[in-house]
């Protein structure tokens, strides 16, 4: 029961709280009327996700087959968007991919990719599709290797408020390895999901 005088002025202090947020909007109009969701030219976001590497296919000179001799891994996503217009973006993405093979070895993956990327908006939900073009540094069991790669991806967040959004992304990197002896030539598939948190600024 003593308690019970506390509720009752939390509970108005409450209530005098967004009776007064209410009144700083005329017309009766709320925070959630506000069209803060659009994209606008100039704006900007950094991306950080977390996620996991699916070995898929390995092509060779014989053909392509699933990459049997590696487990699924790791991913770490870091980017840098600025819309160019309210529907296209222009940046950069950095990830951080690690998968151990049947031998017990670990390929380490670094793709640093130019990203441009068209976004489509459904109410709250925004959903980029982009196209990655640059290069891969992997590291074999003391080899290293330096490579072209493509990575499209299409992903949906979720503007929780203007400075905040979070969702998932899908992407698919194809990563070749080219030699001078064509025999040892390979293409790797990996398939990419990040759960990812955006901040709008």
């Amino acid at each position: 029961m003593k308690r019970l005088p506390i509720i009752l002025l939390f509970l108005c202090a409450a209530a005098g709280f967004l009776s007064a947020q209410a009144d700083e909007y005329p017309d009766g109009e709320t925070v959630s009327d506000f069209d803060y969701l659009s994209i606008r030219k100039g704006d900007q976001f950094i991306k950080l996700g977390l996620g996991v590497n699916i070995p898929l296919l390995m092509q060779g000179p014989d053909g392509a087959g699933r990459a049997k001799n590696m487990y699924v891994g790791g991913v770490g996503c870091l980017g840098y968007h600025y819309y160019i217009t309210p529907g296209f973006s222009l940046g950069g993405d950095i990830n951080f991919q690690f998968n151990v093979t049947t031998a017990g070895n670990v390929l380490f993956k670094l793709p640093i990719l130019i990203k441009p990327a068209w976004t489509f908006t459904l109410g709250r939900i925004h959903i980029p599709v982009s196209l990655g073009l640059g290069a891969t540094f992997e590291s074999y069991d003391s080899r290293n290797y330096f490579n072209v790669s493509v990575q499209p991806e299409v992903g949906a967040y979720y503007i929780f408020n203007p400075e905040w959004s979070f969702g998932l992304a899908v992407s698919w990197d194809v990563i070749p390895q080219w030699y001078k002896d064509s025999s040892n030539n390979r293409i790797g598939h990996f398939l990419n999901t990040c759960i990812s948190l955006r901040y709008h600024f």
